[in-house]
């Protein structure tokens, strides 16, 4: 999250001097996106497979590799994550109303990716990386993109979702009745968004059978007739050289099948919008709920405990401590979760959000930390203050380095250590 933040605020400093205009801000905010939507694949294809690192090599340049990696997506969510929050602003002052610019942009972003998602070659794209994860085209990682947007698709929903939430916090006074107000927000959020998840992707699974059954179903059929169609070719072969206006005889049956093609395209297209529409609504609400996670927690321990409102407003030292206390026990409990057995879907749904939940958190937190430690540095110049963001990235990237370089190290020992003991008593590991 940071490491988005310093190239953004290195963007905005050098070619925009750092940007105050709302428009200005606005088109900052659209050229970093464009300029990482154009690059991000391209980085992602460069470190592919054998481009990646060496072969054979297992010490830390492969590690490091696999780390930049994984902070790639970040770069893609939350350039259109800001960019879609400033527009929304930008068009919020412009029309000098709130919900609406807030409902359009959120079923806009879902009705744009849906629509992209359904196409022949996102599909295409797709498997093609699915099946090729260490050598996909470069054009097939530019064509899946917008499907690693959903953090902007869930930004605008968690704001038009929380605004009865907002206008009652605002309306009372006292911290407390904030706080329960807040609470009681998560709680019928997390409750909500954990029973849609549950039957909506149920349903969504139904329908996937049904259109995999009707597809089977639909290319017996077709070999039937193909059969039949070659049968009744055989018969006639003779007729139709003795006349000549035999070959017209089966002219009539054209319509009634291209007639029943155009039907079942048209019925597949519906289906194939309607599983996606759900699924990218509900990746959605999934970010919905890890907002609605963090907002309580920060309004607890910063508005309730510490009385300094925001991460913001408080000291570094205390966004610190927020830090450490919430890696520790998010850890515990996604370590938790991924050692109980959950008996039914409700409680499958709810652990899937939850984990989702934790890094959303984990990184804001940190994220928010960093932002504290900058601004408490005082009253610096675009220049310096760019500095001090790249500085805070290169001392987080070093640290991440050696913690990502050692779970690896461990990580593979214990792997070798399994895979000996499983060749000892005969059972295949991989």
């Amino acid at each position: 999250m940071f490491f988005a933040l310093t190239f953004y605020f290195a963007l905005n400093t050098i070619v925009f001097r750092g940007a105050g205009d709302a428009h200005l801000g606005v088109l900052c905010r659209a050229v970093y996106a464009l300029l990482v939507s154009l690059l991000n694949p391209l980085l992602t294809w460069s470190l592919q497979g054998r481009h990646s690192v060496a072969r054979g090599c297992r010490g830390c340049w492969r590690d490091q590799v696999h780390l930049f990696r994984g902070c790639q997506p970040f770069f893609l969510a939350w350039a259109w994550k800001d960019l879609t929050q400033d527009a929304v602003t930008l068009v919020e002052e412009a029309m000098g109303a709130e919900f609406w610019p807030k409902i359009l942009a959120a079923i806009l972003l879902v009705v744009a990716i849906a629509g992209w998602e359904v196409t022949p070659c996102y599909r295409r794209a797709l498997v093609v990386s699915k099946e090729q994860p260490h050598s996909t085209p470069l054009w097939a990682h530019y064509v899946v993109q917008p499907g690693h947007i959903g953090l902007a698709v869930g930004f605008a929903w968690n704001l038009v979702l929380s605004l009865p939430k907002v206008a009652v916090i605002n309306w009372l006074e006292t911290t407390l009745f904030k706080m329960m107000v807040q609470a009681t927000y998560c709680l019928i959020i997390t409750a909500t968004i954990t029973a849609l998840t549950m039957y909506w992707g149920g349903y969504i699974q139904r329908l996937q059978d049904a259109k995999e059954e009707q597809a089977r179903q639909e290319a017996q059929r077709q070999r039937e007739e193909e059969s039949t169609q070659s049968l009744e070719e055989a018969v006639h072969v003779g007729d139709d050289a003795a006349s000549d206006g035999g070959g017209g005889a089966h002219d009539g049956n054209d319509s009634p099948q291209e007639e029943h093609l155009f039907l079942r395209s048209a019925e597949l297209f519906m289906a194939d919008i309607e599983i996606e529409t759900t699924h990218v609504f509900l990746n959605a609400l999934s970010f919905v709920y890890g907002w609605a996670l963090l907002d309580t927690i920060n309004m607890l321990f910063f508005s309730y405990l510490l009385e300094c409102g925001a991460p913001g407003n408080c000291s570094n030292q205390s966004n610190f401590a927020f830090c450490v206390l919430v890696t520790v026990v998010f850890a515990n409990f996604a370590a938790g979760l991924s050692t109980t057995v959950r008996r039914n879907a409700l409680d499958k749904a709810w652990s899937n959000l939850f984990n989702n939940a934790l890094s959303l958190n984990v990184g804001w937190a940190w994220m928010n930390f960093c932002r504290a430690a900058i601004r408490d540095a005082g009253s610096l110049s675009d220049l310096q203050m760019l500095g001090l963001h790249f500085l805070w990235l290169g001392f987080g990237w070093l640290s991440m380095s050696f913690l990502h370089h050692r779970f690896h190290v461990v990580k593979r020992a214990w792997d070798e250590t399994c895979r000996a003991e499983s060749s000892a008593h005969g059972i295949a590991f991989e």
